[in-house]
C-alpha cells in the first residue's frame, strides 16, 4: 500500500514536471504613439502603461537637466526607460494595486493618493514603491508588444 502511495506521488511530480502549464503571455497592438504622452493598454486582466519619449525629454533626465534636479539619481530615473526611449510598466499602482490613471503631469493610482512621475518613480518613495517594469519584446517594427 505504501509503495502504491509513493508511486502515485512520483507519477504526479513527474507528470507536473513535464506537463507544466506555459506562462501566460499577452500581445498588444501598439497604437500610433504621441511622443512624450503615455497611454493605457488593456488586454484581459493585464493593463500596461506605454510611452515613447523624445531625445529632448531623455536629455532632461541627465545630470544637470530639468528633471534630474528634482530626482536623486539619473540612473534610477532611466531604469524604467529602455534604450530606444520606450517606457513600459504595469498599469497598476504599487500601493493598493489599483489601476493607474493618466493625470495632467503624473500617473496616479485610482483608489489612493499614490502618484508617480512620467518615468514611473514614486512621488513619495518613503510610502510607495516605484512602478513595476515588465518583461517585454517588440516585433513587427514596434507595432506588436509581447509581455511575458
Amino acid at each position: 500500500m505504501v509503495a502504491l502511495a509513493v508511486l502515485s506521488i512520483v507519477y504526479t511530480l513527474l507528470d507536473f514536471s513535464f506537463n507544466r502549464p506555459k506562462p501566460v503571455s499577452y500581445q498588444f497592438k501598439i497604437p500610433e504613439l504621441v511622443i512624450n504622452k503615455p497611454v493605457i493598454l488593456k488586454q484581459g486582466n493585464m493593463m500596461i502603461i506605454v510611452a515613447k519619449y523624445s531625445d529632448t525629454f531623455l536629455d532632461s533626465l541627465k545630470p544637470g537637466g530639468r528633471i534630474a534636479k528634482i530626482s536623486s539619481s539619473f540612473r534610477e530615473q532611466q531604469s524604467l526607460i529602455d534604450i530606444d526611449g520606450y517606457f513600459i510598466v504595469l498599469g497598476y499602482g504599487t500601493h493598493l494595486g489599483c489601476p493607474l490613471l493618466i493625470a495632467e503631469n503624473q500617473l496616479k493610482e485610482s483608489c489612493s493618493d499614490a502618484s508617480y512621475s512620467w518615468t514611473g518613480k514614486s512621488h513619495n518613495s518613503a510610502l510607495y514603491e516605484d512602478l513595476l517594469k515588465v518583461d517585454y519584446r517588440f516585433t513587427q517594427n514596434y507595432r506588436i508588444l509581447t509581455i511575458n
